[in-house]
């Protein structure tokens, strides 16, 4: 809200309202502890994250895989600080089971689900707390979750992604999973945004036009066929 608080609806079967209970609500309702002080919300698999405007980091819902950072894999129906980031985030991301924050000093921590190694920390192991992405050492502009994959879109224009990749939704022009960042191919240093959804990814760049990549069974990289791609078509 324009005062800096949080309000949520809908499903709340695992807390993921953060108003103390498991019911779901068809109408707005105050999220508790959070009645100022926040910069921006993000909504996930149920559950949810907000950044702080003192740079921290709360989440609240499901946490079967530690997608709320706080060390446990229980659910939560109130926010919790995440481990080690009571201050200290610029941007917070939330995906299907895991979760990401851009550093103010620049570099990516995140956390969770880990099968396919989109925490990006060179393990396939999931983790309750967050852990630094290897590589990533830039500020970043935006990161964008998709089911089981991460793509960030760095300060030198640059996008990289890392996890799932069957699809070859990473755009490093394998179908070969990944838990270290790689580089998209053939988008250098001339992205503006971008974003991921499920099992593709897409780039806006610096003169307009729009790249895709990954799953494209029902025609979701808008490049006229329905074949996968593995580099940004």
């Amino acid at each position: 809200t324009t005062n800096g608080g949080v309000k949520c609806w809908g499903d709340n079967n695992s807390g993921q309202l953060g108003n103390g209970t498991n019911i779901n609500e068809n109408a707005p309702v105050n999220v508790q502890g959070l009645a100022d002080g926040v910069m921006s919300v993000d909504a996930g698999t149920y559950y949810t994250c907000a950044l702080l405007i003192s740079s921290g980091v709360k989440c609240w819902g499901e946490n079967f895989y530690g997608q709320l950072g706080d060390g446990t894999t229980e659910d939560k129906n109130v926010p919790v600080d995440v481990v080690d980031l009571i201050n200290g985030a610029s941007s917070i991301s939330t995906g299907y089971l895991h979760t990401c924050v851009g550093m103010v000093i620049g570099g990516i921590k995140c956390w969770g689900n880990n099968i396919f190694g989109q925490l990006g920390d060179g393990t396939n192991t999931s983790k309750k707390t967050p852990v630094n992405v290897i590589g990533i050492n830039d500020h970043i502009i935006l990161s964008t979750l998709g089911i089981h994959h991460t793509c960030v879109l760095l300060a030198s224009e640059k996008m990289k992604c890392w996890g799932n990749n069957v699809y070859g939704q990473l755009g490093n022009g394998t179908y070969l999973s990944t838990n270290i960042p790689a580089e998209a191919l053939d988008l250098g240093n001339n992205v503006r945004s971008g974003s991921t959804m499920n099992n593709h990814s897409c780039a806006v760049l610096t003169d307009g036009k729009i790249k895709c990549w990954g799953a494209n069974y029902f025609g979701q990289l808008g490049d006229g066929t329905s074949a996968n791609k593995n580099f940004p078509a």
